[in-house]
């Protein structure tokens, strides 16, 4: 054991070497460096996701606010199949990549226009992407997947070359260098997903609508289930260029039907209104709610200009809105369907007034009718068309006409002439329906002009005119008749039958020849005139008992009307410039109502599709049309209200055709 002097020798020693050693020549130790740390790329700067302006040529935009609750809601009301997130995915990209989109977000969609005279549309869906580390590991497998700027992320490979483009001879080119490619990528969004897929019909609709698509459309607060903006200043120099073209179109096609040359201008005329709205109109809004209930759908428009007549009547007098007038509430609870309006400026309705009554002049010029007769007739027509406030209502006897029907249908090919003749003219009868109208002006306005009418149509040279023209055609015939006593109708109340004879049918095959029958009995149309010196209420329609029956029970102080319904109930407390009621089974009934007056055979399928509907059709669709106020621009706002009963009767009616 040393002892503690001897071991601080050695310490001495020690370090008396260490100090010597180098003076010696021995080699010192090299120094040791400090660790240097590898280097590291700066990460890229978050992408950027301020908001930017609409493109602008975008002409419709919208949004699906939450898919997954919008299909279960439709599934509930259809019983039908609903796509998943793969099906829409594979409708997103042209390809089956699996269930890549996230139905619980939105889908945003958007709409421009490319091009200068002949306009084409360019379109982009953006997606939410539901877990985006699994999906790009995904498409990595199978696309090249190509780092852009902002951090996007270009999907090469992935889409089909748009539907109608013409391929190249090169058939190694890669597709995405065509710009008629639908171009997809995987984009940073603003809002709940942070990754959005964004398909485009081709690379440049890509690049103009993608960064609108997921930086700020995302950012416009939408309640609604789908939410839709249409903006029509990208188009509408096109329309005003093509205003003209439209009408001369439309006429050419169309007005080959009509017998005078007023008609076509008429027509002409119409298109063009309809051309000015457009150019009137700024912007479309359009939302759509759905519930188990049903669907609530509201639209909104915007007009900045007031060339179009129509755009004028519409946004009119936003003072008159209020609850339904109280003869709204008097008409019958089974109508098929019901409206009031406010009544429109007499300056407004003139224009359109004056074409008609051109064209009925033109027609009946034509026909070989004297001009003094033309101007009788054409001036009693002029004042029966009122531009006063004014409610009405239509239905059908549904029971009433499958009777005619099948009575009409039960005839053989072999029946006489005659017998045909008949079950058509009673099945035609039952068709018309009945149809009220009440007006706010005086009853006897009304009763002098039909009765001016009567006379002018029964003039013997008017009628001698139209069989000078027309050999086989028996002039229609305008009567007063007797109103009965057990029709229940006030005192004072008018009647007239107008007669509507159709040419004789011909025999079917197998018939035996006969003698040239006797013409058949004309159809007759039944026309009341009641009411009092401020409010007329006319009926008309081809049951003389029903038409009258009906409008005894508008005039009476109780009874089921329209105010009875519950399912009305929400009309009672709105404020709305013109609203209405409309259920499906009006459709069918109009439908069945042309055919019989063209003369055609109506077989019992044409109401079998009525009595096939679970709720038969008597739910009513509620619409509204109120003008807003304050302005300009004017604010027009539209609403409908459609119960799960008619989506369940539509959808039923299109099943039995045979589907979608």
């Amino acid at each position: 054991m040393l002892t503690a002097p001897m071991r601080n020798v050695r310490l001495l020693l020690a370090l008396s070497s260490a100090l010597v050693a180098p003076a010696c020549g021995g080699a010192a130790p090299a120094p040791v460096a400090p660790p240097r740390s590898a280097a590291v790329a700066p990460a890229p700067p978050p992408p950027d996701l301020s908001a930017v302006e609409a493109p602008a040529a975008l002409v419709l935009s919208g949004r699906v606010a939450r898919p997954s609750a919008v299909f279960a809601t439709v599934r509930g009301w259809t019983k039908l199949p609903m796509p998943e997130s793969e099906q829409l995915t594979e409708l997103l990209t042209t390809e089956a990549i699996g269930p890549v989109l996230d139905l619980e977000q939105s889908l945003d969609f958007a709409i421009a226009v490319e091009g200068k005279g002949v306009l084409r549309p360019a379109a982009a869906v953006s997606g939410a992407v539901k877990d985006p580390d699994r999906v790009r590991a995904s498409l990595g497998e199978r696309y090249k997947l190509v780092p852009g700027d902002n951090g996007i992320t270009l999907i090469e490979g992935l889409g089909r070359r748009r539907q109608g483009s013409q391929d190249g001879d090169d058939q190694d080119a890669d597709p995405q260098d065509d710009d008629e490619t639908r171009t997809c990528e995987l984009s940073p969004a603003y809002g709940a997903a942070p990754v959005r897929i964004v398909c485009g019909t081709s690379r440049r609709a890509l690049a103009d609508l993608g960064p609108w698509l997921t930086r700020t459309a995302p950012r416009a607060p939408v309640a609604a289930d789908l939410h839709v903006e249409v903006r029509l200043a990208p188009i509408k120099p096109v329309i005003d260029q093509q205003k003209r073209f439209a009408g001369l179109l439309v006429t050419g096609m169309l007005g080959g039907g009509l017998r005078s040359g007023a008609g076509p201008s008429l027509l002409g005329a119409l298109v063009g209104d309809a051309a000015d709205f457009a150019s009137d109109l700024d912007e479309v809004s359009v939302d759509v709610t759905l519930a188990d209930s049903g669907a609530q759908l509201t639209a909104s428009g915007t007009l900045s200009g007031t060339s179009s007549v129509l755009g004028r009547i519409a946004a009119s007098h936003p003072e008159r809105s209020g609850a339904p007038p109280a003869a709204f509430w008097q008409l019958p609870a089974d109508a098929d369907a019901a409206s009031f309006e406010r009544g429109i400026d007499d300056a407004l309705v003139a224009p359109a007034r004056d074409l008609a009554l051109d064209a009925v002049a033109s027609d009946l010029t034509e026909r070989g009718a004297a001009t003094a007769d033309v101007k009788a007739i054409t001036a009693s027509l002029g004042k029966l068309a009122t531009s006063a406030s004014a409610v009405g209502a239509s239905g059908v006897d549904v029971a009433a006409l499958r009777k005619a029907v099948s009575a009409e249908k039960a005839l053989r090919d072999g029946a006489s002439p005659a017998a045909r003749d008949e079950a058509h003219r009673a099945t035609a009868e039952q068709a018309l329906g009945w149809h009220l109208l009440e007006v706010d002006a005086p009853s006897a306005t009304f009763a002098g002009a039909i009765k001016e009418l009567a006379a002018a149509m029964g003039r013997p040279a008017f009628a001698a005119a139209l069989r000078a023209h027309d050999r086989g055609a028996v002039p229609p015939v305008l009567r007063s008749a007797p109103v009965a006593k057990a029709s229940g109708l006030p005192p004072g109340s008018a009647h007239w039958v107008l007669q509507l004879t159709e040419p004789p049918r011909r025999s079917g095959p197998g018939a035996a020849p006969k003698t040239p029958a006797p013409p058949p009995r004309p159809i007759l149309v039944h026309l009341f005139v009641s009411g009092d010196a401020a409010h007329a209420w006319l009926g008309a329609g081809g049951d003389e008992a029903t038409v009258a029956a009906k409008l005894a029970l508008a005039l009476g102080g109780a009874g089921d009307k329209l105010s009875t319904r519950t399912d009305l109930a929400s009309l009672h407390d709105v404020k709305v410039g013109a609203a209405g009621v409309l259920g499906p089974r009006a459709f069918p009934a109009l439908a069945v109502a042309l055919r019989a007056l063209g003369g055609g055979t109506i077989g019992p399928q044409a109401l079998d599709e009525l009595e096939g509907m679970p709720n038969r059709g008597t739910a009513p669709i509620v619409l509204s049309v109120t003008a807003q106020p304050g302005g300009p621009p004017a604010v027009v706002v539209g609403a409908a209200t459609v119960p799960r009963a008619v989506i369940e009767d539509f959808v039923t009616a299109i099943l039995r055709q045979g589907g979608f």
